[in-house]
């Protein structure tokens, strides 16, 4: 009876680790470490199908991929009726729709490069599969590139407007007809959409619900629906999300206020650490005062900026708030001499003299960037340029220039620089992000695509921002 109960419960400890085994993927063990990214061996519909009826799609890959990010992986745009289940046999995943897929339609099926192995290999580039319900296969192209800080959770997001109203174009209500992730530099593609007219937006999906949720996502808009005619390609359709330029909203910011560094009373924060022997010419500084008592009239009349003989430099005051001020030299510093930024507080919470000592550059360290404004169609409006240092979040320029204009930024400390400018519509100097609902579209703008590489004693040329 002994040896008969033992039997048993070696057949009952087997058959669950059999089962512990089938339940949790496992890379093999021993051998060499596994660094190939999955591959598709057999996908059926094939691609470029047409009149397909079936209610299911099969991909087998090369080795076993982790279930769980091929869920995070795949899209289906348009979006499937009903529910979509997944029967997984080895290296095949069978993908069954509950509903019954539209007539006529082309449907776009992505595999994104969070596809994993389960050793953790991702996909080298996304996979796409475009089959038809129908007789023929939509050609219709939108591409673009999304400017972002990151691009990992970011989706282009395309309602067909046709006879919609407006308030099912709502992205944080409503789901797009057509999604697609964009790739990790910024770049998208649809390629298979119908002929008509589209309403798109770029979206970081915090949540990755697809929707747009103010708490957790950033969205932005075109400047204008696009129109797709007998499946043509339109190019250049870009957006930018917030964060990539440092505006005004970047400057009011509490990642902006955390890096100005406070004084000894911890009253007043400031971009100008003392002693720095390498300030531009054309600098701008910010202050932050805090619970100061002070008002804009006792600090605009207690504030000098002087050089080493103590000749006065006029200054420019703005304010983004009732704390934060940024104060530029009304005419360019001179190179490599010593200047003294201070306040003399008299009749206030704040009493006594603040004082910064700095030293400019050399000019053999600064450079010039300039360049040229073209325009295809006369446009009223003046065009807006910033140039933004990437590695000092503290040195931004700008010009206002009339269309088809030179233009020049001299006394540059030398780094790398980014050239944004867009077209100044509404006339307030600030770019026009527009609203996803109501609709309002963004500003026209242009991103230069790359870095100014800017050294010591450089000048860069012919940079030509086109519109």
């Amino acid at each position: 009876m002994k040896d008969y109960t033992v039997k048993i419960f070696t057949i009952i400890s087997a058959f669950f680790f059999l089962l512990q085994g089938c339940a949790n993927q496992q890379p093999p063990s021993g051998g060499d470490d596994d660094k190939i990214a999955p591959k598709i061996q057999y996908i059926y519909p094939s691609n470029g199908a047409v009149n397909f009826s079936g209610k299911t799609i099969t991909i087998e890959f090369d080795e076993y991929v982790d279930r769980r990010s091929f869920i995070d992986a795949l899209f289906i745009t348009p979006k499937p009726p009903g529910e979509i289940n997944y029967n997984w046999s080895g290296k095949t995943v069978e993908i069954e729709f509950s509903g019954s897929l539209a007539k006529n339609i082309t449907y776009l099926v992505i595999l994104g490069k969070s596809l994993k192995d389960i050793r953790g290999n991702s996909l080298n580039s996304p996979v796409s599969l475009a089959f038809s319900t129908g007789g023929r296969i939509d050609k219709g192209k939108i591409k673009g590139k999304v400017y972002s800080e990151k691009n990992d959770r970011t989706f282009i997001l395309a309602y067909k407007l046709g006879n919609k109203p407006d308030s099912l174009l709502n992205p944080a209500r409503y789901p797009a007809d057509f999604v697609m992730p964009v790739a990790d530099n910024g770049l998208y593609s649809f390629e298979n959409l119908p002929d008509g007219m589209f309403r798109l937006f770029a979206l970081y999906d915090g949540d990755r619900n697809t929707l747009y949720d103010k708490e957790f996502d950033y969205i932005s808009m075109l400047n204008e629906d696009k129109e797709i005619v007998n499946s043509d390609e339109l190019k250049d359709c870009n957006f930018i999300l917030e964060g990539f330029i440092r505006d005004e909203a970047y400057r009011k910011s509490r990642e902006f206020f955390n890096l100005l560094k406070a004084d000894s009373s911890r009253s007043i924060y400031s971009s100008v650490i003392p002693g720095d022997k390498d300030i531009p010419v054309n600098p701008k500084f910010y202050f932050y005062f805090k619970n100061t008592g002070l008002t804009h009239e006792e600090i605009a009349v207690s504030s000098k900026l002087a050089d080493s003989l103590n000749n006065n430099v006029r200054i420019i005051y703005n304010w983004f708030n009732d704390s934060l001020l940024e104060i530029l030299p009304a005419v360019p510093l001179n190179f490599n001499e010593n200047y003294n930024f201070s306040f003399a507080f008299k009749k206030s919470l704040r009493k006594g003299d603040y004082s910064i000592f700095f030293r400019t550059s050399s000019e053999r360290k600064s450079g010039s960037i300039s360049g040229l404004v073209r325009q295809k169609s006369a446009v009223n409006s003046n065009v807006i340029i910033k140039l933004f240092n990437t590695d000092d979040p503290f040195l931004n320029y700008s010009r206002i220039l009339t269309s088809d204009s030179l233009y020049i930024f001299e006394g540059l400390k030398e780094g790398k620089y980014k050239l944004f400018s867009f077209i100044d519509e509404k006339q307030n100097n600030s770019f026009d992000r527009g609203e996803p609902y109501p609709y309002k579209p963004a500003g026209k703008f242009f991103i230069f695509d790359g870095v100014l590489d800017l050294k010591g004693g450089w000048k860069i040329e012919n940079v030509i921002v086109k519109f």
